[in-house]
């Protein structure tokens, strides 16, 4: 009777958690991972990406540029973690899936090998770990895909300084999960906000600053991108690396936070 129990428990959890993956369209695979030296070391994160794509996933590396439907809603995919466990003699590896909210969806078995060169044990321990998720024949089903919450902030505004480069000056509504913003807005918080105001200054006395409207900071897989009403990408800031700075994608341009609390656009001109 406790074996068979056990037996319905196990299929239950696994009905839940196919159930779960399913409403996921796509899986986002970091370069590297928090026990690698570097990226793709072992070739662990290409075999991961490998993996998903063969369970019928479309996989994305994090730098990548997201698609227009997630780029509106990121509760479309899932973020993928790889974690080692110091083992005697052995390598032992999860495999780990976490959602738009930073909610854990899945986790594999263990997976161990014994194997004495790195890239054949760690191949071996995470072809290991997706046996659960092959169990589960996967099918993405959109009447299964959740909507983010939104949650937009304004700020009051500030004065424009100049400074080498382009000050941001007009307010800009901050919303997450890369969801469009009604005509409307509510104001609800948002935490640690991307740039939130910003306004065109040039230096010659003879012309005035231009006042590029009311913007939206969206959420994306290495930083932040700007959209307008239409909603149409303005521009695409990734982390730098650095805190309150950011590197324009596709320009020679950063953004970053002055002293007096200001974020300045800096271009390089030739």
């Amino acid at each position: 009777m406790k074996q068979l129990l056990l037996l319905c428990t196990l299929a239950l959890t696994t009905n839940v958690f196919a159930q779960n993956l399913n409403q996921y369209k796509y899986v986002i695979v970091p370069l590297q991972f928090e026990f690698q030296r570097g990226q793709d070391q072992y070739q662990v994160n290409t075999l991961v990406r490998h993996l998903f794509k063969e369970e019928g996933f479309e996989v994305l590396y994090d730098t990548e540029q997201l698609p227009d439907d997630l780029s509106q809603n990121q509760c479309l995919a899932v973020r993928a973690k790889v974690t080692e466990e110091r083992a005697f003699l052995a390598t032992r590896t999860k495999l780990k899936l976490f959602d738009c909210k930073n909610n854990l969806v899945f986790e594999s078995n263990m997976g161990t090998s014994k194997k004495k060169l790195y890239k054949e044990a760690f191949h071996e321990t995470i072809r290991k770990n997706f046996r659960k998720i092959t169990q589960m024949n996967y099918a993405f089903d959109p009447t299964l895909v959740s909507t983010p919450e939104r949650k937009v902030v304004e700020t009051p505004p500030t004065p424009a300084v100049k400074k080498e480069s382009q000050p941001l000056s007009t307010p800009v509504e901050v919303e997450e999960e890369g969801v469009a913003p009604p005509a409307t807005p509510e104001p609800p918080v948002v935490e640690n906000p991307p740039p939130v105001k910003m306004e065109k200054e040039v230096d010659s006395s003879t012309e005035e600053a231009e006042d590029v409207g009311l913007l939206y900071a969206q959420k994306i897989a290495n930083g932040y991108q700007l959209v307008d009403a239409t909603p149409k990408v303005v521009m695409r800031l990734l982390n730098s690396g650095k805190e309150d700075v950011f590197i324009v994608m596709g320009s020679q341009a950063v953004l970053f936070k002055n002293d007096q609390g200001q974020w300045i656009l800096s271009e390089e001109v030739d």
